[in-house]
C-alpha cells in the first residue's frame, strides 16, 4: 500500500534534513578506521576487501528490489566513470597517503579544502552562483577545520609523495562532485552503487595482486574496520553523498567536508582518549558556523 502524497513529502523532507548529519558522522570516522585497517592490510588489498563485501550487499539488495539498470551506453559510461573516480582513484590516494607518512588528520584537512575548489569552479561548470555569505562561510569553515587539526593532530609533512596523494584525493573528489552534478543521471542508488562497487572491486583486485601480492593479516582491527567501512562508508555514506550531490547544489554539498576534520578529531577523543582543548572546541564551533553559512537557503 502506497503512502499518501503528504506522507511521502514529509518523509522526503526528513531525509533531506537528516542526510547531511548522518553523512558527516559516518564519513569522518572513515579516516580513523582506515588507519586502523592499514595496520593489518595493504591499501589496495583493504579497498578490495571493502568493495567485495559492499558488492555482495548491494547485489542482495538488487535481487530484492530489482531496480532499473542504466538504459543507454552514455548512462553506463557516466556510472562507471563516477565509480572509478570515487572508489578507485580517490580512496586509493587517501589510503596510500596515510601509508606514505601523512596522518589521517593531515589527509582530512587537505581534502576538506574541496569547497574552495568547488566555489571557484562551480560558476564556470554548473552555473551556480556563489554568494558573498557563502564565501564567508567557506573561509570560516576552513579556518575552524585547520584550528582543530593543528591543535589536536600531529600532521606529518615528511613525505612529499603523501602530500601529492592527498592533493590528488582532493582534486578527484572535486572532479567527481562537479561531474556528477553536470552529467549524473537519475540512476537508482542500488543499481548505481552495485555497478560502481563492482568497478572498484575489479580494479583494486588487479592492483592488489600486481603491486601488493594481496597482503593482509587477520586481526580484530581488520574485522572492525571492514564492518565500519562497508556498512558506514560504502553502503550508507556513499549513497547519501551521491544523493546529496544529485539533489542539492554542488557548493552546498561540498561545504559539508569542512566538518570532516573537526568530527574526525572528536572520534579520536572518544575512541582513543585524545582530549580536545578549549581552543579546539572553538575550531569545531567555527567550522559549524561556516557550514551553516554555506548551507543557508538563498532568499529570493
Amino acid at each position: 500500500m502506497s503512502l499518501p502524497d503528504g506522507d511521502n513529502n514529509s518523509q522526503a523532507t526528513l531525509f533531506i534534513k537528516a542526510a547531511p548529519l548522518i553523512f558527516i558522522l559516518l564519513w569522518a570516522g572513515g579516516f580513523t578506521f582506515a588507519k586502523l585497517g592499514l595496520n593489518s592490510a595493504a591499501p589496495f588489498t583493504l579497498l578490495n576487501m571493502r568493495f567485495f563485501f559492499a558488492s555482495i550487499a548491494f547485489f542482495g539488495l538488487y535481487l530484492i528490489f530489482k531496480p532499473a539498470m542504466p538504459k543507454t551506453k552514455k548512462e553506463w559510461q557516466h556510472t562507471i566513470t563516477s565509480g572509478f573516480l570515487l572508489q578507485v582513484v580517490h580512496f586509493s590516494c587517501v589510503y596510500y597517503a596515510i601509508v606514505y607518512g601523512i596522518s589521517a588528520g593531515g589527509v582530512a584537512v587537505i581534502t576538506s579544502m574541496q569547497p574552495i575548489l568547488i566555489a571557484i569552479l562551480s560558476p564556470q561548470i554548473t552555473g551556480e552562483v556563489i554568494t558573498k555569505r557563502q564565501w564567508l562561510g567557506f573561509l570560516l569553515g576552513l579556518s575552524g577545520a585547520l584550528i582543530v587539526i593543528v591543535l589536536q593532530t600531529e600532521i606529518s609533512y615528511s613525505s612529499s609523495l603523501g602530500i601529492i596523494l592527498s592533493c590528488a584525493a582532493l582534486f578527484t573528489m572535486t572532479t567527481l562532485t562537479l561531474y556528477e552534478k553536470r552529467f549524473g543521471g537519475n540512476q537508482h542508488p542500488i543499481s548505481m552503487n552495485l555497478i560502481q562497487y563492482i568497478v572498484g572491486f575489479v580494479c583494486t583486485l588487479i592492483l592488489a595482486l600486481i603491486f601488493e601480492g594481496y597482503r593482509y593479516e587477520t586481526s580484530t582491527e581488520l574485522y572492525l574496520t571492514l564492518v565500519y567501512l562497508v556498512v558506514g562508508n560504502s553502503i550508507i555514506g556513499v549513497t547519501l553523498l551521491l544523493s546529496m550531490i544529485k539533489f542539492g547544489e554542488a557548493s552546498k554539498v561540498s561545504s559539508l567536508f569542512f566538518l570532516v576534520p573537526p568530527i574526525a578529531a572528536i572520534y579520536a577523543w572518544v575512541l582513543v582518549d585524545e582530549v580536545l582543548s578549549i581552543w579546539a572546541w572553538g575550531g569545531v564551533a567555527l567550522a559549524a558556523i561556516g557550514v551553516s553559512f554555506v548551507r543557508a537557503e538563498k532568499k529570493p
